[in-house]
């Protein structure tokens, strides 16, 4: 293998092929969540630190979402992605 067969990827490129994107992050009145190429059809939900459930929507490869957090208060709150094979949560920051 010589240094022409190597692809680096940074951190950023690898979640936007594989995983969900978070953005803008903080936010104040819209997120939107986009799935990468890769990304297997699920759920993506938005919860309080207490766990419970906000709004809730699925999602698929390429596709790009959005909540609405008109009346949520400034703070720190989970945006979990759910796959039939795989879970992961990312904090979001509403301002």
């Amino acid at each position: 293998m010589t240094a022409e067969d190597v692809i680096l990827l940074s951190a950023n490129a690898f979640e936007q092929e594989e995983g969900i994107t978070v953005f803008p992050n903080p936010a104040s009145d819209v997120v939107k969540l986009s799935a990468g190429t890769l990304v297997e059809a699920g759920t993506v939900e938005l919860m309080n630190v207490l766990g419970q459930s906000l709004a809730k929507t699925s999602i698929s490869a390429s596709e790009q979402v959005q909540f609405n957090l008109a009346g949520l208060k400034g703070g720190i709150y989970l945006v979990r992605y759910t796959t039939a094979s795989n879970t992961s949560v990312k904090h979001l920051i509403v301002k």
